[in-house]
């Protein structure tokens, strides 16, 4: 019987107005640490410890004005002496971000990689392989990097479009490599390469 009181007592039935404040304090605590400290920690070590990346890794030009993000992928397409991105199935959208989600033998992913393959070959006449990524587009439609080998495809006609001497042209994708993580392969940011390109013709 003394169990059975002292069961009882332990596991009393709260009242409305009990049960109302014991779920008030829980929702003010799980609110001040969830929705107001846990945030404000965040960004602020994103800010001391991150801040480009925290700020969206914008890329300015030599005027201060941001012209892009190391991130977000750019259709260079409006002028061909420039190293062109990677294909995108959403036109470079950041709201409309995506692949066309088409499989390899789908007949509209095969009639797009034959069309951007004759359009390759009829603007840098390059009888070496055409890199993968100059040909299928990325997952996301926004990528801002291309393969190294991509950059050094379209580089002969560069070079020869902006009067650049190759050499000069193969060491500056060179200075933008970065090597992909447990691979051997290499990549470029191409809004950063273009930047340089262009003063390299300054110079």
């Amino acid at each position: 019987m003394n169990d059975q009181k002292s069961c009882e007592t332990r596991y009393k039935k709260l009242t409305l107005t009990e049960s109302f404040i014991k779920t008030f304090i829980s929702f003010g605590f799980l609110f001040v640490v969830l929705g107001v400290a846990y945030p404000y920690a965040v960004t602020y070590t994103s800010d001391m410890f991150f801040k480009d990346n925290a700020e969206g890794s914008l890329i300015k030009n030599d005027e201060g004005k941001v012209i892009g993000s190391k991130l977000i992928g750019q259709d260079f397409s409006f002028d061909k002496t420039l190293f062109q991105s990677r294909p995108s199935a959403s036109n470079y959208d950041a709201q409309a971000s995506g692949g066309s989600n088409l499989s390899v033998g789908n007949e509209k992913q095969i009639k797009a990689i034959n069309e951007r393959k004759d359009a390759i070959l009829n603007l840098y006449h390059n009888p070496q392989k055409i890199p993968t990524d100059m040909l299928t587009a990325s997952g996301s439609g926004l990528d801002p990097h291309i393969s190294a080998e991509n950059a050094y495809y379209q580089a002969p006609y560069i070079a020869s479009a902006r009067g650049i001497k190759i050499y000069d042209l193969y060491n500056l994708i060179e200075k933008h490599s970065t090597d992909y993580m447990l691979s051997d392969r290499a990549y470029v940011n191409v809004l950063e390469l273009n930047l340089d390109l262009q003063k390299l013709n300054k110079e």
